[in-house]
């Protein structure tokens, strides 16, 4: 019962924190007139990606193969647009993705080349990083350049301090509820003689996505459409581009190349069809089934592989 009740105010705190994230994006996209596209892009993916970027840096930090933070970071890629995304379009369709072919859909398969070439020396260092956080800043200068676009109307600076406050309150409450519906979610499972290997294979690699999945299903119900695709590609952006140079500072990684061969291109080829999907300039809940498909055929031949089940 104690392991039920602590899964359940995760779960309370998860919904608490999706709800205030995306009512202060909508109250700093108002303010500033930034698209809420790019506040999606930028913040919001950032802060989403806080359990990868704490999960990595542990790992890297306590002396652990480079395989946690790596295989943490593809998966999360993985399970960002084929599952979470794919969870929000069956919510609630997005009837306008006709901008993410000119510059998202492309960049991404580029980082995923540079990122190719990374995995596939098996190890990376700070000169390596380095390369990979280049990627991010003209990244995120594009979007600067986007955010410039709208004049900023007048703010007070009470109200500007509170929707800080609220952004700040509620990405602490998305962390600390991933970590307790994890937590709960994880004993509840040894006691019913779940084994480890599944436990970690299910469990551990799916509560770093737990916030991203919050915000997306809240902004879904919402209707913030622009909040939904910017939360999920920009996180996708962060997660390799930002997390990964961050490690590689701590410690340099030594991981195995099969990352390279095996659950990458699952990563691009997801990509992929997201942006064939786009070529209609919507998703739809077919796109949305599709992309859940995908993800658990890449779970099942994970088991299978690794002799799981």
């Amino acid at each position: 019962m104690l392991n039920l009740l602590i899964a359940l105010i995760g779960g309370l705190f998860l919904y608490g924190g999706a709800e205030g994230l995306v009512r202060a994006t909508k109250r700093l996209s108002r303010a500033f007139h930034i698209p809420e596209y790019v506040i999606g892009c930028t913040l919001v993916a950032l802060a989403t990606s806080m359990p990868e970027l704490i999960t990595t840096l542990l790992s890297q930090g306590m002396g652990l193969s480079g395989d946690v933070a790596v295989g943490n970071i593809v998966g999360s890629n993985i399970a960002n647009i084929g599952l979470i995304l794919g969870i929000g379009l069956l919510i609630r369709p997005i009837e306008s993705v006709k901008g993410i072919l000119k510059v998202e859909i492309p960049f991404q398969l580029i980082m995923y080349a540079l990122l190719f070439f990374v995995l596939i020396s098996g190890s990376l260092y700070v000169g390596k990083g380095l390369i990979l956080a280049v990627g991010l800043a003209l990244y995120l200068a594009y979007q600067y350049r986007t955010a410039q676009r709208g004049k900023p109307r007048e703010v007070s600076e009470r109200s500007f301090g509170f929707d800080l406050l609220l952004f700040a309150l509620s990405v602490i409450a998305l962390v600390v509820g991933a970590r307790f519906l994890l937590h709960g979610g994880v004993s509840l499972a040894q006691m019913l003689g779940v084994s480890d290997r599944v436990i970690g294979l299910t469990l551990i690699a799916f509560g770093s996505s737990l916030p991203e999945l919050a915000a997306v299903v809240v902004a879904s119900y919402r209707g913030r459409e622009s909040l939904v695709l910017g939360n999920v590609l920009g996180s996708n952006i962060f997660n390799p581009l930002l997390i990964l140079p961050l490690a590689a500072l701590v410690r340099p990684l030594s991981f195995s190349s099969f990352f390279a061969f095996r659950d990458l291109p699952i990563a691009l080829g997801l990509t992929v069809v997201l942006g064939l999907f786009s070529l209609k300039g919507r998703l739809g809940r077919g796109a949305g089934v599709t992309l859940i498909v995908l993800y658990g055929a890449w779970l099942v031949r994970i088991y299978l592989v690794q002799g799981a089940l």
